[in-house]
């Protein structure tokens, strides 16, 4: 490993990645679309391959060459002196985020959202549930189905993942910066009622109040969206919620059933 160090010195391909040939998985196929996603790689400039002498010319290596080096854009998780929980994709995340390429709030969306499942999933953390399809499972679900695939059908369907992988992070990204458009609009609402939230426009009110005061709610109350009431959840004080609804986007829709299960499991009275 001391001479793949060494011979990277030698020539770099700006904006080139290195990743691991034969079958692959979704975190180096998400690691590759995040660093497309933010403009740091050519998805041309990606380099399958486990030879040290041709990765030591790529700019970024993932998920092969045995070294997790965020300074030197190493990110490998597989060798034994690494314990950490991350696999590439959650490594390259880290790295947007200590980069400053990604705020604080965005690396927690990300993450929340997808990347700590792609990292359990890869390092055998994540239950293998009957009916349950993740992130994971779907990448795995591109992988040519004959294990006899040739160099060539691995690439193709390496590469169709990876577009596959930017589209779904490119809407993410949509979705998480539409939200955050909002909160100013729910950041007014709130001020103006305690009881009730309205808007003139349906527009993602939950997130945003749950990032404007924390992750906790006492009582639940009408929302009104564009004339339309639906059940909410607003307060601030006394009741902690459960994981998914901590931070920016909490995975539960803007619908009655969910908020009464969730009322009913915290106790929290529930009025229209």
């Amino acid at each position: 490993m001391d001479q793949f160090r060494l011979s990277r010195l030698t020539k770099m391909i700006s904006r080139s990645l290195g990743v691991h040939d034969g079958t692959f998985h979704a975190d180096e196929v998400t690691a590759c679309a995040l660093l497309i996603l933010f403009d740091l790689i050519d998805e041309d400039k990606i380099i399958r391959t486990r030879d040290s002498a041709k990765l030591a010319n790529c700019e970024y290596v993932c998920d092969v060459g045995g070294l997790y080096d965020p300074l030197k854009k190493l990110f490998d998780h597989h060798q034994s002196d690494y314990q950490g929980k991350l696999s590439s994709a959650g490594m390259i995340l880290l790295y947007l985020k200590e980069k400053k390429i990604l705020t604080v709030e965005e690396y927690a969306f990300f993450n929340n959202m997808l990347i700590i499942g792609i990292d359990d999933h890869d390092n055998g953390r994540s239950p293998q549930l009957l009916g349950y399809c993740t992130f994971s499972h779907v990448i795995a679900g591109l992988t040519p189905i004959h294990y006899d695939a040739t160099d060539e059908e691995q690439t193709e369907a390496f590469f169709l993942a990876v577009r596959f992988a930017l589209g779904h992070l490119k809407r993410l990204l949509g979705r998480y910066k539409y939200t955050v458009d909002c909160r100013k609009e729910v950041a007014v609402a709130m001020k103006k009622y305690r009881t009730c939230l309205y808007f003139d426009r349906a527009l993602p009110w939950l997130e945003n109040f749950f990032a404007l005061t924390g992750a906790t709610a006492a009582y639940a109350v009408n929302v009104v969206q564009n004339n339309c009431t639906e059940m909410g959840i607003v307060g601030t004080e006394g009741v902690s919620l459960p994981h998914y609804l901590e931070g920016v986007s909490p995975n539960v829709r803007e619908s009655t059933e969910p908020f009464v299960e969730l009322c009913q499991a915290f106790q929290i009275p529930v009025g229209r």
